[in-house]
């Protein structure tokens, strides 16, 4: 097996790429290791032709891809990422539009008390007694309004086009967003948004915000816990850190398999579960660590696992069709499952603090 920097030169799409080959776990650096899936299409964005490997660590249990293009290479697998597209079609559905217009008058009730009219109310109280949705809508607000802090101050890294920073400063939020996409940049800019193109370890940020959020993006990364640290720094004393990446021991990953939506190579570098995360906050010094449920994640998890699995058997010349009451049975099962276990959650998502009594300088 090739060391971890020596590379290999692929052709695909008649574009060279290249390969670099780990030798251990990017994440805990153990060697113990089996191969998870093999010969990987990307089925998602079709950004190459080539196929990819999945390994596990066998101590700590993150998944990763292995050989993986190198950091030089790896904007190639971008080109038609959705957060190029400022309209992404998703959000055009009629579900979409109507869990959007559930979760506005939710949140207004929830954090100004009061409600324009009795719909406003039925809604509150529906929300507020149906566990899935209100962990759905808890989780695409990223629990802002549960953090006591002051002042209103946030840094959101992968921010993409803006929508979550418009989203937080209509919430009375100040906002500041990061991501590496200079389309999307140009985007959440037109929008009248202070953003930032690049990651945050090329900005020397000391303790200025008291929420970071980091969503579907340390999956994405080379070095997750050099990212966490950066943003252990760059968080004022007490300040908390949000974050959600797909889940490896997840419900989703059982029934699928190398059809789950969230292994999407080559793009999904790690995928972790609920102990690695937890891990790395801790040896980095966070604090009062919880782990969230987010309802409903499987409703678009599993109807994306479908569509990947569809196109390869078509792909390999078998025809496949999704019962649709087969898969929204699947759905309900896993939802009840994971309230059950937060440790097969489709997505991990924790809240963790830094604690008040930090010095400036840490890490």
């Amino acid at each position: 097996m090739k060391m971890r920097g020596e590379l290999e030169i692929i052709r695909s799409n008649n574009v060279k790429i290249e390969i670099e080959v780990l030798n251990a776990c990017p994440v805990c650096k153990s060697d113990k290791v089996k191969v998870l899936y093999r010969d990987l299409p990307d089925l998602t964005f079709f950004s190459s032709d080539q196929l990819w490997r999945l390994s596990k660590c066998t101590v700590c249990g993150s998944g990763y891809l292995s050989p993986r293009p190198t950091k030089s290479a790896i904007s190639l697998a971008y080109e038609s990422y959705y957060t190029h597209d400022e309209d992404n079609k998703n959000s055009e559905l009629i579900s979409n539009k109507l869990l959007s217009a559930i979760s506005g008058r939710y949140i207004r009730k929830h954090t100004q008390g009061g409600c324009n009219n009795i719909v406003d109310l039925i809604i509150y109280w529906f929300v507020t007694f149906f566990y899935p949705l209100k962990t759905y809508i808890d989780g695409k607000c990223r629990h802002l309004y549960y953090f006591k802090c002051k002042p209103l101050s946030l840094l959101d890294i992968g921010c993409g086009s803006g929508k979550f920073l418009l989203f937080a400063k209509n919430m009375g939020w100040d906002v500041v967003g990061m991501d590496l996409d200079a389309k999307a940049i140009k985007v959440a800019k037109e929008k009248g948004l202070e953003v930032w193109e690049g990651d945050i370890g090329q900005y020397d940020i000391r303790q200025q915000f008291n929420v970071i959020t980091i969503s579907h993006v340390v999956e994405h990364i080379y070095n997750p816990k050099q990212l966490l640290k950066q943003c252990y720094r760059a968080l004022q004393p007490g300040g908390y850190l949000w974050i959600q990446t797909p889940n490896i021991d997840g419900i989703g990953s059982y029934f699928y398999k190398r059809h789950w939506r969230g292994l999407e190579p080559p793009r999904h570098l790690i995928i972790f579960n609920s102990k690695t995360i937890r891990g790395m906050l801790e040896e980095i010094g966070y604090e009062s660590i919880q782990q969230k449920y987010t309802g409903l994640a499987t409703f678009y998890t599993f109807k994306h696992s479908e569509l990947i699995r569809k196109k390869e058997k078509n792909l390999n010349g078998s025809k496949y069709t999704t019962n649709k009451v087969w898969l929204l049975s699947k759905i309900v099962v896993a939802e009840i499952f994971q309230i059950a276990s937060l440790r097969r959650n489709e997505f991990v998502t924790f809240i963790a603090r830094k604690p008040a009594n930090s010095a400036k300088n840490t890490l």
